[in-house]
């Protein structure tokens, strides 16, 4: 269906799952079907340039990927085909520096 590119994360839409590549879409990639996910949430994160909205699958109550309206030029259309799968929207999440880093780290 597609791929989205960052630099440091690639996610690829198929026809019954996604596959989930992180660091520089080196290492062990996830696959999920759509089903298995619980739904995404979303998160407004301020920067110097204004604020960008953060798109965060949910799998097993875990953040399996963090899309990001800055990074990803077709941010837009990967939302759009998760809504159009009835891929549940969770809400927004408010967005914290200090659970990031600990994210980051975990």
């Amino acid at each position: 269906m597609g791929e989205l590119r960052a630099k440091a994360i690639v996610v690829s839409l198929n026809n019954d799952s996604l596959e989930v590549k992180n660091f520089l879409g080196l290492g062990r990639p996830g696959s999920f079907s759509y089903s298995s996910l619980e739904g995404y949430r979303t998160s407004a994160v301020p920067s110097r340039g204004g604020t960008y909205e953060y798109l965060y699958l949910i799998h097993q109550g875990k953040k399996i990927a963090k899309i990001s309206e800055f990074y990803h030029r077709n941010y837009e259309e990967l939302k759009a085909s998760l809504q159009r799968m009835n891929i549940k929207n969770l809400g927004e999440e408010q967005w914290s520096f200090t659970s990031e880093m600990k994210e980051l780290f975990s």
